[in-house]
């Protein structure tokens, strides 16, 4: 089952996709991408208008899907709500997209979730945003992606954050920019008991970085917390940066 090419037009998409067993979830794969090759551009997909679809999802997987789930080429125009919940699917799989806002993944599935070059950005301004990523289960596997310009403010809440039956969390050749995490967040925070493995990694040639506004601050919060069995960090640059008002 495959949704290709989703408008010829450059223009949004304000639309649901919900996946279940009743339509398409025991299909062998799901694709939904955008003519990215084709065009050198992505679709861009919402859910409604700016000030629409607060704890709503773009996209919905149901717990009783069976299917591996590939998107890719999609850029998520900023709205209230997230891009996509899943409670199901054999895998979950996101490559070259970007999204805009907070809240964006909430993964509540046994499976794999994995992102793989990837943009998620918060708001210019740094006004406190919900997470970008939130794995209760599952192996949450990040791949050369970047996280910028997020705002956070309270436990459990980050760039990235597994909680719960989180069982792994692995990041590779990624960064995280310009982050503001404060009291009692973190960018990357591990919360599940049992979670076995925090890898944090990269290569000579593509260290994972991060840099964050006003981590030097005695309320600030981290650039990793985290409560793993196993913690393994290599090739990775942490860079301290103080918050300027843009005011001043």
């Amino acid at each position: 089952c495959e949704f290709r090419g989703l408008r010829e037009k450059e223009e949004e998409i304000g639309q649901q996709v919900i996946i279940n067993s009743t339509q398409g979830g025991n299909r062998k794969g799901i694709s939904i991408t955008g003519d990215g090759e084709k065009r050198l551009k992505r679709v861009k997909l919402s859910g409604g208008s700016e000030s629409e679809g607060k704890e709503l999802f773009i996209i919905n997987v149901g717990n009783d899907v069976k299917s591996d789930i590939i998107i890719e080429n999609i850029e998520m125009v900023q709205w209230k709500g997230g891009f996509i919940k899943s409670e199901g699917g054999n895998s979950i799989a996101l490559q070259d997209c970007i999204f805009s806002g907070s809240g964006t993944i909430v993964h509540h599935s046994v499976v794999k979730l994995e992102i793989a070059s990837s943009e998620f950005k918060g708001e210019e301004q740094y006004i406190d945003i919900d997470s970008f990523i939130t794995a209760t289960k599952g192996i949450i596997n990040i791949i050369n992606s970047t996280f910028r310009q997020g705002s956070f403010y309270g436990q459990d809440i980050g760039c990235i954050v597994c909680s719960d039956n989180c069982s792994q969390c692995l990041i590779e050749g990624s960064e995280f920019i310009a982050n503001k995490p404060q009291s009692n967040s973190a960018s990357v925070s591990i919360t599940s008991t049992q979670c076995i493995l925090l890898s944090i990694k990269g290569l000579q040639s593509k260290r994972t970085i991060f840099s964050g506004l006003g981590i030097n601050d005695s309320f600030s919060g981290n650039f990793v917390k985290s409560i793993a069995a196993k913690i393994d960090i290599s090739f990775t640059d942490f860079t301290y940066a103080t918050f300027i008002d843009r005011e001043k």
